[in-house]
């Protein structure tokens, strides 16, 4: 194969170093070579295999633990990450990959502090990177800080307007600090830009109807469901929302949905009943109350309803004897 074609092929160069490999296993180099080609064509399996073989025959290569460490953030392993990435000096490495990643590993394992002080680095680097404020707003969202999160939430959506991800978790925030017309606002403008994004939908419908708008909302919720089927808190919302309109119907076969979702849901046996009641489906009802677990909160009042519906069917099997 002509050398030319192998720069251009990253498959013609990986099948090319494969075959050297295997005839020469103990060229670290060549691993880490095969590692990197990997790792940048998503094939993070291969990719650690061949860096783990690198580690093995050289393991004071600085550039080898940090790839390991890469390989283990693909794959979600935060701690085997940590544990690489501690074997790192800085020295040599791309210094933005170098923070972005050490503030991940930190983030997800938990020690928040050192995150915040690698993306506080970052944004010295990059001032104007609307992922590291994101990141940073995440932070302090699991820190509890409310007011810190929707600062950088809003920096990243200033520096990025279409930035999906951080309106989303901004407007999770907003909503619970009950700033409803703000999240209206902000997320008609987000869907300009992302009309595919349940989620979206999801935190608008929530604004609607703490707004009073509830059949807005109730559209919302629709939409939310139309891009996601199984969104099962949008299910469960649009449920809730149609019960305390009446419409029981639909509360109904939302509700049923959820139960298969998510049956650990508390009171659900208890609303799905409390619908199908009002539509006089007392066989399906009684059915459903009688479901309902003694540790339930709603056993008590469950118990009341099953013996009215009881009564219900003396009533009418009296009727039919009398009309014989």
């Amino acid at each position: 194969m002509h050398p030319n074609e192998l720069k251009i092929d990253p498959r013609a160069q990986i099948n090319y170093l494969e075959n050297f490999v295997g005839q020469n296993p103990n060229q670290d180099a060549i691993h880490f070579r095969l590692a990197g080609l990997y790792y940048v064509n998503g094939d993070i399996e291969n990719s650690l295999s061949h860096v783990n073989k690198a580690i093995a025959i050289n393991k004071k290569e600085n550039k080898y633990l940090f790839l390991q460490a890469q390989c283990f953030v693909s794959k979600r392993l935060f701690l085997d990450a940590k544990d690489a990435f501690e074997q790192v000096s800085e020295k040599g490495l791309p210094k933005n990959e170098y923070i972005s990643l050490a503030a991940d590993i930190y983030y997800n394992t938990n020690n928040f502090a050192r995150a915040l002080s690698y993306l506080d680095r970052a944004t010295v680097e990059i001032p104007n990177s609307p992922f590291l404020y994101y990141k940073k707003g995440v932070i302090f969202q699991s820190k509890g800080d409310t007011v810190k999160a929707i600062e950088n939430y809003s920096r990243s959506i200033v520096l990025n307007p279409a930035y999906t991800e951080a309106y989303i978790q901004w407007a999770e925030l907003e909503n619970k600090r009950g700033n409803y017309q703000s999240v209206k606002t902000y997320l008609l403008n987000a869907l300009r830009y992302d009309t595919l994004n349940s989620t979206l939908y999801f935190h608008l419908a929530i604004a609607y109807k703490m707004l009073g708008i509830k059949d807005s909302s109730s559209l919302l919720y629709e939409k939310a469901i139309q891009f996601d089927s199984n969104y099962t808190d949008a299910l469960y919302n649009l449920a809730i929302l149609y019960l305390q309109q009446k419409k029981y119907a639909p509360a109904e076969k939302y509700l049923k949905r959820v139960a298969y979702l998510k049956p650990q849901i508390p009171n659900l046996n208890y609303k799905i009943a409390y619908a199908l009641d009002f539509q006089n489906k007392y066989a399906e009802a009684l059915n459903y109350y009688e479901k309902i677990d003694s540790s339930d909160i709603s056993y008590n009042f469950a118990q009341t309803l099953i013996k009215k519906i009881q009564l219900k069917y003396k009533k009418t099997a009296v009727v039919e004897q009398e009309m014989e």
